[in-house]
């Protein structure tokens, strides 16, 4: 409609429509990159100096309000996408709280860790007790064999391990030696005929009777024993049998618990990493610079048509 524009461009006002002159101006345009810059000639051409000039600024600022538009309209965009997604991941995350609550509700655990923690911990407990056990039984397995073997070594029992922690055997040991102690004090003041001494050696000679009483029968107390020992065997091979399945459930659950976790762990992160973005979107905004500015504003030069040169010429 600019009168000027239409006859520079050669268009009758009576025929301008936009698409003549959007290919008028479009051949009135060029642009070319300065080497070794990241700078953009513009430069308009028409018959009219002062129109080019006008053109050529016009152009240039157009283009940078298109460039800023885009941006703008890029990161609206880009924040309304993050904010439909944090909601999105927000509700994903609740659904995978709810869960890993319910899961917890019905194996009544605050944290499978702790049930296995305590499923191995009970295990290796039974286990070593167990083996405690059956150590046991094999060593009165070895001093029986050898009781029967020598059955009128009595002397020699107190050195079997399975005789010497027989509890009655320990009580009587124990006796006797507190017992010779006490011989050896009174023995400084006293002699071997002083009622004093007379009694303590009494008292000593009794204790070991009966430990010798004891040691005869040791066959049948190192029988006793064992016997005990079988049924507590017995007892901790099946707790063991039952911590063993109590073990497996729990194993079992920690498969189900470790991808309820795993889940809502990557729900975290996930939501985490939009909620950042948006934050750098929001940054982003903030930026007034554009990425691209005008260095310089178009002036006149002077005529390149017609050249004075080729008409010379």
């Amino acid at each position: 409609q600019d009168p000027r524009f239409l006859a520079a461009a050669g268009i009758p006002a009576r025929d301008a429509n936009i698409d003549r002159v959007s290919s008028a101006l479009f051949s009135m345009v060029s642009s070319t990159f300065r080497p070794a810059t990241r700078l953009i000639d513009v430069t308009i051409t028409t018959t009219d100096p002062n129109l080019s000039v006008r053109l050529a600024n016009a152009y240039a600022d157009d283009y940078i309000r298109y460039v800023n538009e885009r941006r703008s309209d890029a990161s609206k965009s880009a924040t309304q996408f993050l904010l439909e997604e944090r909601d999105r991941i927000q509700e994903k995350m609740k659904v995978s709280e709810e869960k890993m609550q319910a899961f917890r509700e019905r194996e009544k655990a605050a944290s499978i860790e702790n049930m296995l923690a305590a499923a191995q911990g009970q295990l290796s407990e039974i286990s070593a007790g167990l083996s405690q056990v059956q150590q046991r039984i094999r060593q009165i397995d070895s001093d029986l064999a050898v009781i029967r073997a020598n059955k009128d070594g009595i002397d020699q029992l107190l050195a079997l391990p399975s005789v010497a922690s027989e509890p009655k055997v320990v009580q009587l040991t124990e006796l006797i030696r507190a017992r010779e102690r006490e011989k050896e004090l009174i023995s400084n003041r006293y002699r071997a005929k002083h009622p004093t001494y007379i009694q303590i050696q009494t008292q000593i000679n009794l204790s070991q009777k009966d430990l010798n009483k004891v040691l005869f029968d040791a066959s049948g107390l190192l029988d006793s024993t064992r016997n005990r020992l079988q049924i507590q065997e017995k007892e901790l091979t099946s707790a063991k049998e039952a911590a063993e399945k109590r073990l497996l459930d729990v194993t079992a659950k920690t498969v189900e618990y470790n991808y309820l976790k795993r889940e809502l762990e990557t729900d975290q992160a996930v939501y985490n990493s939009v909620l950042s973005r948006i934050k750098e979107v929001d940054l982003t905004k903030q930026l007034a610079e554009s990425p691209v500015r005008i260095h310089e504003k178009a002036v006149a030069s002077q005529p390149i048509r017609p050249s004075a040169t080729k008409q010379w010429m």
